[in-house]
């Protein structure tokens, strides 16, 4: 279980370590990017499934956690952003493996469950995502 959270630099492959760190010791968890602004982790497993999202500002490393979280504890998801506009958590572990989706909209951190969710139920999977132009 590690709380520990390591930044590289783009221009020089440098690397730190927030002195900041999750806001739980936790392993399993998944990350997303609001490109520019903000970077996210999401659930995870203490020694039981954590519904925490940690927020990290990219303009000073500094670290909120989202009151909303995810719609239950799970760990082993995926996640991916959409940059500018939402970001998507979903599949993993809760009390069995799951579909669900949580998406939070980065203008105010608000999550809402997509009624559609993943095609079936599965855990330890990836995702990815096209955000376009820009």
């Amino acid at each position: 279980y590690l709380a520990t959270v390591d930044k590289f630099a783009f221009s020089d492959d440098s690397r730190t370590t927030l002195g900041t760190g999750l806001s739980e010791a936790r392993r399993y968890p998944s990350a997303m990017a609001n490109s520019g602004t903000a970077g996210y982790v999401a659930g995870g497993y203490t020694g039981s499934r954590v519904a925490t999202v940690d927020k990290f500002a990219f303009s000073d490393d500094s670290r909120t956690t989202l009151g909303t979280g995810l719609s239950a504890g799970t760990s082993h998801l995926a996640a991916m952003a959409d940059s500018g506009t939402a970001g998507y958590v979903g599949g993993g572990l809760d009390s069995t493996y799951t579909a669900k989706v949580d998406k939070f909209a980065f203008s105010d951190d608000s999550r809402t469950t997509l009624a559609s969710g993943l095609s079936s139920a599965r855990y330890a999977l990836s995702a990815f995502a096209n955000s376009g132009s820009l």
